[in-house]
């Protein structure tokens, strides 16, 4: 059984209350003379055939737990309901009273429950208390790492962001009362993206910034929706004098093997940190998680140049390709002899190299082709990692999704993290963890790392001597001698 929310569970077994009403109505049907007593069971006899429609209020089919109860009330005729009821499934099961008589199961008031569940956007008492005011905590904000850590870029790349999108029309209305400033919209978007666990819930953001609900999720959709209108702008398939730029460059790292090469392309996760409440299989894949299909194109510099996103995580890689403009349209971005490089998941094409599979990988030549298509094709690989690692919550989306409306609205945060790389990338934005202090922590740990692997190996060699007598090392040493003099004629 899939993982489902607090208000998914209750409707789902809302739903199965009011399923039952329906298989109970089929099997009791309903009686035109009195509406609290079950048929007889001898009624069954009365039907023409199998074939026919039975009348109102005889039954079709009984399964082992009816007879029970259709048996107790044959017994005594004159039997209640309610009693017959009680007899069988307990004292303690509920029964509900109706100015119309006794009424089994709930079915009809678990339908106006969830109804009116579903009418709310809060269906429990919020009862918390409001923390920090979102102003003085986003002004109090001094220190650049801190800055950097908490909205996942530096200040000044967030303020040219901001320059981008505060003119954007969702932000302003002809109402009376005033949008907060765009600036404090903007933090709590890009707080709610750079956190862990998907981002955190509404309540659990406005919690600690100080916000109802209902505010944060506003505050989000409005710059999802003004950054998602600067993705014709950022993610752009190159133009001729780039895509030579382009080409130029893969060819000289590849020792002109992929001189044509236009690009990588690749697809990943966006995992959901609940299940879909409907058609959860089709979100359910190889790796035991609920999901999101993206297929991603990038250059050699990580820069992202196409993206599709929104198929299933069921659906394979070359199907999601397949169905994608670059396939259906080739001729609109790839010229003669252009193709991307993708790994085994994909079918080679012209538009398209893989790598050799076995057992052909296993020869010389195609493994050492396999080798140097891996070396440049680690590019989209590096692409997913900065992405996942400035933006954590598309690790683990905390978005349920019930409707189409939901599936888009993840679809678009992936949409949006991918325009702020480029955005972040032009700009020249650290990568995500490395900074002066950091950088200096990483150089000493290597450095310690290849200084313990050199001791270890000193070590296991000081060994295998010591293990060989003095004429077995001598000829170890002569043949070896050998061997380098071998190589240097």
């Amino acid at each position: 059984m899939p993982r489902l929310s607090p208000k998914a569970q209750l409707e789902h077994s809302l739903e199965n209350y009011i399923h039952a009403e329906t298989l109970c109505d089929e099997i009791f049907g309903k009686s035109s003379g009195n509406s609290n007593r079950f048929p007889k069971l001898s009624d069954r006899a009365k039907c023409p055939s199998a074939d026919d429609d039975p009348p109102l209020g005889q039954i079709t089919s009984v399964d082992d737990d009816d007879m029970e109860l259709l048996d107790a009330i044959d017994s005594d005729p004159e039997m209640e309901v309610e009693t017959a009821w009680r007899e069988v499934v307990g004292s303690n099961q509920p029964v509900h009273h109706s100015s119309v008589g006794i009424q089994m199961p709930l079915g009809k008031l678990f339908s106006e429950v969830r109804e009116e569940i579903k009418g709310k956007r809060y269906w429990a008492d919020r009862g918390w208390s409001k923390g920090l005011n979102l102003r003085q905590w986003f002004d109090g904000i001094s220190n650049p790492r801190q800055f950097r850590s908490l909205f996942r870029m530096d200040s000044e790349h967030f303020f040219e962001l901001l320059v981008l999108i505060k003119d954007h029309p969702v932000f302003h209305n002809q109402s009376n009362n005033k949008q907060f400033p765009v600036q404090y919209q903007l933090c709590v978007f890009l707080y709610r993206l750079g956190g862990a666990e998907g981002g955190g819930s509404h309540a659990r953001t406005g919690i600690l910034l100080g916000l109802g609900e209902g505010t944060v999720s506003l505050f989000s959709n409005r710059v999802l929706r003004a950054i998602l209108d600067l993705r014709e702008e950022y993610i752009q398939w190159p133009t001729a004098p780039k895509a030579d730029q382009i080409k130029k460059r893969i060819g000289d790292g590849s020792r002109q093997v992929f001189q044509d090469c236009i690009g990588f392309i690749d697809g990943t996760f966006i995992i959901l940190k609940y299940a879909p409440f409907k058609d959860w299989y089709f979100y359910w894949n190889r790796k035991s998680t609920y999901a999101i299909n993206a297929m991603v194109v990038c250059t050699d510099k990580t820069e992202i140049t196409y993206t599709r996103v929104g198929d299933t995580s069921a659906v394979h890689d070359s199907r999601v390709f397949g169905k994608s403009r670059l396939a259906t349209h080739a001729e609109e971005f790839f010229k003669p002899h252009e193709y991307l490089i993708g790994d085994t998941a994909y079918t080679c094409n012209d538009h398209m190299i893989t790598p050799f599979k076995k057992p052909r990988s296993s020869q010389k030549g195609p493994k050492l082709f396999n080798a140097t298509l891996s070396s440049r094709r680690i590019a989209i690989e590096h692409t997913f990692g900065l992405i996942k690692a400035r933006f954590p919550a598309l690790t683990n989306i905390s978005i349920c999704i019930h409707d189409i409306k939901s599936h888009e609205t993840v679809v678009h945060w992936f949409e949006v993290a991918c325009v702020l790389h480029n955005f972040l990338l032009q700009r020249n934005d650290p990568e995500w963890g490395i900074d002066n202090e950091e950088q200096d922590d990483l150089s000493k740990a290597r450095a310690h790392e290849r200084e313990v692997m050199r001791l270890q190996k000193d070590m296991s060699r000081r060994q295998h001597y010591q293990r060989m007598g003095k004429s077995a090392l001598r000829e170890y040493l002569l043949d070896r001698c050998s061997k380098i003099s071998k190589v240097i004629k």
